[in-house]
């Protein structure tokens, strides 16, 4: 015995159709999105892509964009868009003759294909039961992150020997923190928001000597050698757009957005020592004389989640942060680029 159909206690249904032409027949499951006289249905293709059957009268029909090579009035080449699906919507939809107009403006879109075939259902016979499978509500979820970063410095347009013009690389330090997502699952279900609380500890340690520097002249009577040293604590605060391929145990990630952060904790010391035949002197110092306690930037990352556990996966990630830095002067810039590998596991 076959089956012809199932169904899911959170309402979603599944029926066996054969789909395709007579050469190539393949028989599926479809997941049913609405159901009457026009029945909308989906299915995701080797590959990952979501396609849209729309099935009316026993005709079976892709809902499709397709793309082409044109030419512009300036004679360049270009790529165009053909937005078969309105086409075949107002086909379909003729008998609406209300319901047919509204697919010229349709968006390639879930929510809207299921909104316009209630509508036709409802037109073409309003007294028969529509069956609707509404995309699933946006779900809330968090989780635990911890990893490693190291970071790029660069401090330049200061006038002293220690603003300009000089670059550090940290070392690996630890990171910790919260993560909290939000799948878009109304808008699409690959697309998530995901905010994260991480405490993050980097330090600088810098030595040279004067006249390093193009600027500065080396032929001195006495020499002068310098000792930077920067600690800095961060409550970094990323918040992203991620996009997941949502099929299968293992599941890549993109994703991109905005980050802020507040200075917790900051340390900075510059240590000069004049050094002058046997003679020695030491000067301390802070290496800025302001230091701003917010900083802001843009970052993006890629990594793997895997959904042995589906409820509790775990998450791999690589991401790059660029910020603004730490300096308060409009003079002296600390663009400050940092690379994060983190682990995460979803509560």
């Amino acid at each position: 015995m076959e089956i012809e159909a199932y169904a899911f206690a959170d309402g979603e249904q599944y029926e066996s159709q054969q789909i395709g032409s007579e050469d190539s027949i393949q028989h599926l499951f479809l997941q049913v999105l609405v159901k009457g006289k026009a029945s909308l249905y989906s299915y995701r293709d080797n590959i990952g892509t979501d396609k849209y059957i729309l099935i009316k009268d026993g005709a079976f029909t892709e809902l499709e964009v397709k793309t082409f090579n044109t030419t512009t009035s300036k004679g360049t080449s270009a790529l165009g868009t053909d937005h078969v699906f309105r086409r075949t919507f107002a086909k379909a939809f003729y008998d609406c003759g209300e319901v047919a107009a509204k697919t010229k403006k349709l968006a390639f879109n879930l929510k809207q294909f299921i909104d316009i075939t209630k509508a036709y259902n409802l037109c073409a016979e309003p007294r028969q039961e529509v069956f609707v499978n509404q995309p699933k509500a946006p779900k809330f979820k968090i989780g635990l992150v911890a990893g490693t970063n190291f970071s790029f410095l660069t401090i330049k347009g200061g006038t002293s020997e220690v603003t300009t013009n000089h670059k550090y690389t940290s070392a690996l330090n630890p990171v910790f923190g919260i993560a909290y997502g939000l799948n878009l699952n109304n808008i699409n279900e690959k697309l998530s928001l995901k905010v994260s609380a991480l405490f993050s500890q980097t330090s600088f340690d810098r030595d040279f000597r004067d006249g390093e520097n193009k600027e500065f002249n080396p032929n001195l009577h006495a020499s002068y050698s310098n000792l930077v040293q920067i600690d800095l604590s961060y409550l970094m605060v990323p918040l992203q757009v991620q996009y997941s391929f949502p099929a299968g145990e293992i599941r890549p990630f993109f994703n991109a957005g905005i980050v802020g952060g507040v200075a917790l904790k900051q340390k900075q010391k510059h240590t000069r020592t004049r050094t002058y035949k046997e003679f020695t002197t030491e000067e301390i110092n802070p290496v800025f004389n302001s230091f701003g306690k917010l900083t802001q930037g843009v970052t993006v990352g890629a990594g793997v989640a895997f959904h042995k556990i589906p409820k509790h996966p775990i998450l791999f990630e690589g991401r790059f942060e660029f910020t603004d830095g730490f300096s308060s002067s409009q003079n002296i810039h600390t663009p400050l680029k940092t690379l994060y590998f983190t682990l995460g596991y979803q509560l």
